[in-house]
């Protein structure tokens, strides 16, 4: 059993930067490969997958499961349309903090910060001077990737305010009106997709923090308010999460599993088996830094 990871589906013409790792996956290239999961799989639902999971059932050839990180409007403007189309069901996990606000994903803050900036280099101190040149296309992408990558490391009090810095340093004004990839879904769209028995909402932390970088109690108290959030405004009982950036550690999935939530799949690796930990499912995440749709 195969569970393929989506992030955005996107009609959005191509931009020298933004959505350059392919989180985005392109319109025509998704509906292609829903159509094949649709005629040549076994589409199942998360539901399904825990079912087969507790009762060790072992899962059909060519079974796959469909799901989204994030929570991006083009999910709703795009994707469900194509899913009904086909008949394939698909679990979205909400980062519900930020549903509704004007508040940007920090991945995407960083993004936008270096490719919309007009300065030729970024240069600020948080705990030791930075500086790096932005001065072309291909050192802005170096920066977004190395800035990312400090930022995955830090807690995320130290994260955000590290974000802070490189959006000053880039003289920027944000807003998830710099591109239609980075709008968030609303509550109005979400509840209109939980009313369709075909799709399932589930948790992804209230603002795609990450839980490894937490502690017991900072990551307990994000999981027991991420469902709050979500039951309050579309009276979902949350039963299945997502890791933010697929990262997890036994201390996470045990809190998952205190919390009451049935499956946790990560961002890595390729097949399941109906024996697989359900706090550790493997996910393929197409189209992202060029990850190959499974069955091309």
């Amino acid at each position: 059993m195969i569970i393929i990871c989506y992030h955005g589906v996107s009609n959005e013409k191509k931009h020298p930067i933004i959505n350059f790792n392919g989180k985005h996956i392109n319109l025509k290239i998704f509906n292609k490969q829903i159509r094949y999961i649709g005629t040549k799989c076994k589409p199942i639902s998360m539901k399904q997958v825990y079912l087969n999971l507790k009762n060790k059932i072992p899962f059909e050839k060519k079974s796959v499961c469909v799901t989204f990180d994030d929570g991006f409007k083009n999910n709703f403007k795009f994707a469900i349309k194509i899913l009904k189309k086909y008949n394939v069901p698909a679990i979205f996990y909400l980062c519900p903090d930020l549903i509704d606000k004007k508040e940007m994903f920090w991945v995407d803050k960083i993004e936008a910060s270096i490719a919309f900036s007009k300065e030729k280099k970024i240069e600020f101190s948080f705990k030791k001077n930075y500086s790096f040149n932005i001065s072309s296309i291909k050192k802005k992408k170096a920066a977004i990737k190395k800035f990312k990558t400090i930022c995955k490391k830090l807690p995320d009090k130290d994260k955000d305010v590290f974000i802070k810095k490189i959006i000053y340093s880039a003289k920027v004004k944000l807003s998830q009106n710099l591109h239609n990839d980075y709008k968030i879904l609303s509550w109005k769209e979400v509840r209109k997709i939980t009313k369709d028995p075909l799709f399932d909402i589930g948790g992804h932390s209230k603002k795609h923090s990450i839980f490894t970088n937490m502690s017991v109690q900072e990551v307990d108290q994000d999981i027991k308010k991420t469902k709050k959030i979500i039951f309050k405004n579309t009276s979902v009982r949350v039963k299945h999460f997502s890791y933010p950036e697929g990262k997890s550690n036994k201390s996470v999935a045990n809190l998952m599993k205190k919390n009451g939530i049935l499956t946790c799949p990560i961002a890595s690796g390729k097949t399941n088996n109906h024996l697989q930990n359900p706090y550790n499912l493997k996910r393929v995440m197409v189209g992202f830094n060029n990850t190959k749709f499974p069955y091309e």
